[in-house]
């Protein structure tokens, strides 16, 4: 949908799965490129941004209580 609409980048985060999957190349039958990273690996971000995205911090604990790895209450 966001490809149809010409938006140029389009990031996922998947907090279930502890991906993340950055969409581009916008055309009439959505995104024509994607790459996803697992988190902790850092994702490259295509133009117009042009910048590596750290995902270290999206990491949940391996307890899996859904709070980020460092996150205090």
């Amino acid at each position: 949908m966001y490809g149809r609409c010409g938006v140029p980048v389009y990031l996922l985060l998947d907090m279930r799965e502890q991906t993340a999957t950055v969409f581009w190349r916008p055309s009439e039958r959505g995104h024509n490129a994607r790459l996803t990273t697992p988190f902790g690996e850092p994702l490259r971000i295509p133009e117009p941004f042009g910048c590596d995205l750290d995902t270290s911090g999206f990491k949940t604990s391996a307890e899996g209580d859904g709070e980020p790895d460092g996150a205090e209450d």
